[in-house]
């Protein structure tokens, strides 16, 4: 029989700190203070099983008034979601992009983070360039900055004219720095609130309680059902249990792999 019980997904990982990828950036210093030139990005669903993993890019004001802004992990989801519009109505551009599973097996999760980063700030890069500005700095968290092609060629789609910013990755930078604050926050509840819709499309897998993540109720769930479309295909703990798809599963994975690459996934 399949479990009922449900348990909260993990939500703290740990990170080495490794210096940035790109020359030069050791010159930089956190920023104390913001402006069109600095932005920050993070991203949430890297370590899941199921769903996208989403990447936020935030460019704040000099002044602005986000009481309790901090590390979305840290936050419970009441103040998430009370700083979720405050965040989009005070920020001076902000963007938001997702790489579905299906791109996430097709190139690795670590290239798919990247591809959602570098779209992300492409989005925001448009709406601040609308405004006469252009960010110059992006404080990216964890450790590693994105690939300069990668951003290169997302930059290039909606910001032609644009030159690429510097890069600095920031480890816990989610707690450091508030426009990476800001941006955990802005795609953490946008991806909590796609797999919730995800739940009703999937209802076998418990998707609104563990948000895709790899809880033991979850892992017992693909074990007990095989897993389903918005599946990571290639990762532990899924990938032993593809031979339970029947052909029928196996084509709507194809197609909702095609159908989110190709149109944006859009949420309020």
């Amino acid at each position: 029989m399949c479990p009922r019980s449900t348990g909260k997904a993990p939500k703290s990982r740990s990170r080495r700190a490794v210096p940035a990828a790109l020359p030069g950036l050791e010159e930089f210093v956190l920023p104390t203070r913001f402006g069109p030139e600095i932005a920050g990005i993070d991203e949430a669903g890297r370590g899941c099983l199921a769903g996208p993993v989403v990447a936020a890019c935030v460019v704040l004001p000099e002044s602005f008034a986000l009481a309790g802004l901090d590390d979305s992990k840290k936050l419970e989801p009441e103040d998430r979601e009370r700083l979720y519009p405050q965040i989009k109505a005070q920020a001076l551009a902000w963007g938001i992009a997702a790489s579905p599973p299906a791109r996430i097996d097709e190139i690795n999760i670590l290239e798919a983070t990247f591809e959602a980063m570098a779209k992300a700030c492409a989005k925001a890069t448009a709406k601040l360039a609308n405004k006469g500005s252009l960010p110059k700095r992006l404080f990216v968290d964890g450790s590693k900055t994105i690939p300069h092609a990668v951003l290169a060629r997302e930059m290039a789609r909606r910001v032609p004219a644009a030159d690429l910013p510097s890069q600095r990755a920031v480890v816990k930078g989610d707690s450091l720095v508030a426009a990476i604050s800001a941006a955990s926050v802005l795609a953490k509840v946008w991806r909590d609130r796609y797999m919730d819709r995800l739940a009703r499309v999937h209802p076998l897998y418990g998707f609104e309680e563990n948000k895709g993540y790899g809880t033991m109720d979850h892992l017992a769930r693909i074990a007990c059902h095989g897993p389903c479309p918005v599946h990571r295909l290639t990762f532990q703990g899924v990938k032993e249990h593809v031979g339970k798809m029947d052909a029928g599963k196996m084509d709507a994975v194809q197609a909702h792999g095609e159908e989110e690459r190709c149109i944006a996934i859009k949420l309020p």
